[in-house]
């Protein structure tokens, strides 16, 4: 069972920073881990589908079963996944639904895509003011 650290976000909390961080220092990390950056061709349908408003749960957890299946992760290995795109879509104003609402529902369906491998999910935060 692979360990699995996937940081989604949220949008405007530093993760392209921090994304690029760890692809400038991959080789320093200690053996064992890999990065896995939002652009990785393996990651597009899952990104694709967490960040479409209309995605069931079930296609989002396929797709996490997908990916993970294509990268072929070691038992012993740890997958730093990371994507804003992994918090659910982008928010736009709509008085009807709060700031990220789809949130919970996609963080688990990337759990239950997920399967055997053992899963913790990293959200940053920011003040919301700062950045509409």
């Amino acid at each position: 069972m692979a360990r699995l650290l996937v940081h989604a976000g949220f949008h405007k909390t530093g993760t392209t920073s921090l994304q690029a961080l760890l692809r400038e220092n991959e080789r320093r990390l200690p053996d064992g881990i890999r990065v896995v950056p939002q652009d990785h061709p393996d990651f597009r349908d899952l990104r694709q589908t967490t960040n479409d408003p209309r995605a069931h749960p079930i296609s989002i957890s396929t797709s996490m079963d997908l990916m993970l299946e294509a990268l072929a992760p070691a038992p012993d290995e740890t997958l730093l996944i990371s994507a804003e795109a992994l918090a659910g879509p982008m928010p736009r104003p709509q008085p009807k639904h709060p700031l990220y609402h789809r949130t919970a529902a996609v963080a688990e369906a990337i759990v239950a895509g997920a399967g055997r491998h053992d899963v913790t999910l990293v959200y940053g935060v920011r003040n919301v003011d700062a950045w509409r």
